[in-house]
């Protein structure tokens, strides 16, 4: 459990604040929460630090509209009533070391291009991630947990979760509406009432390892840690599901 073990070093948000809502490149300013960065590459924005309870805002934070390069870190986030972080229509963001509780939708992507999503750890919200009519997300080493949906992707490509955990959620992983070149690897899914549901569009693993899924079993002759029966989630298949749950 590689990604339990990193999430408990995630830094802790300091500040209390409100919560942030950016609607265009000029409005990342320091009353918006930005602590730092000139909004290019190698030298994004930063926004990092606070503690947002939403009190039934509709967001912690909303980024729309979007193109100079932004990184959301450190934050804390809970009780939004749509979602706690909702990319809309921007591109170049990184969310990351994100600690997400009691909203709607802990993370949500639409409408994003080169969107990175890594190390969050997302506990009793409706939706985990849900990433829809976007490219180049990357979802890395989160770990989502009593949720309805843990990680749903919608009319999304050339995107990718990886090292991640999805834990006793209803619904493990979604995939669904026309996804393309979406890849699914190396994650562990337990405790949930359907691990994965799929409507095409999505391979399983990334050509070498697939995911651990916990209580499938089937024969792994070679002993090389990879069944030797692929795992299959509606018409797509895992074809190296693994024996035990991968190290980070």
């Amino acid at each position: 459990m590689g990604v339990l073990c990193l999430l408990v070093g995630l830094g802790a948000a300091s500040q209390t604040r409100d919560p942030i809502v950016i609607r265009s490149d000029g409005e990342f300013t320091e009353d918006n929460g930005v602590v730092g960065g000139l909004g290019i590459f190698g030298n994004p924005f930063v926004i990092s630090g606070w503690r947002i309870n939403a009190g039934g805002a509709p967001y912690g934070i909303l980024i729309q509209g979007t193109r100079r390069p932004v990184v959301l870190r450190n934050l804390e986030i809970e009780s939004a009533t749509l979602a706690a972080i909702q990319i809309v229509n921007a591109k170049n963001v990184v969310i990351e070391d994100v600690v997400i509780r009691g909203s709607a939708t802990a993370i949500a992507v639409t409408m994003g291009e080169v969107v990175q999503i890594r190390n969050a750890s997302i506990d009793e919200c409706y939706e985990g991630v849900r990433v829809m009519f976007s490219s180049q997300v990357e979802v890395a080493k989160i770990l989502v947990r009593r949720a309805k949906i843990g990680v749903w992707f919608s009319n999304t490509r050339d995107s990718l979760l990886v090292g991640s955990i999805v834990a006793h959620c209803d619904v493990g992983i979604l995939v669904e509406m026309y996804t393309e070149r979406l890849t699914i690897a190396r994650n562990t899914i337990l405790g949930c009432q359907v691990p994965a549901r799929s409507d095409g569009g999505a391979s399983w693993d990334d050509g070498v390892k697939g995911n651990f899924w916990a209580g499938f079993t089937a024969p792994d002759l070679n002993n090389d840690g990879i069944f030797d029966w692929p795992y299959l989630i509606g018409r797509d298949e895992d074809r190296f599901p693994l024996v035990s749950p991968p190290s980070p």
